[in-house]
């Protein structure tokens, strides 16, 4: 999980979001829905709105999770998994 601090235009919200930029619940001050991405917002809105990344530490991050950021940093390394029949684990 990460968070994402948006301000600007009246609204200052802390978006809550997966490690692939999915929001994790609706934000009608952004007319955001739920596992609508973020950064397709950025990319539509960066002029309009302030975004910061909050460093988040608030608990041990899922073994899924972890996989998940190392598979979205290194894509190679899922067509290494699939090719090589290998059973991944964090």
């Amino acid at each position: 999980m990460k968070r994402v601090s948006v301000v600007g235009k009246g609204v200052d919200v802390v978006v809550e979001t997966t490690w692939l930029n999915l929001v994790m619940r609706d934000y009608p001050e952004l007319q955001l829905k739920q596992w609508d991405d973020l950064g397709i917002h950025y990319r539509n809105h960066s002029a309009d709105y302030a975004y910061t990344n909050i460093v988040v530490y608030d608990k041990v991050y899922h073994p899924q999770e972890k996989l998940v950021f190392l598979l979205a940093k290194n894509p190679t390394l899922q067509k290494l998994i699939t090719r090589l029949d290998l059973i991944p684990s964090v």
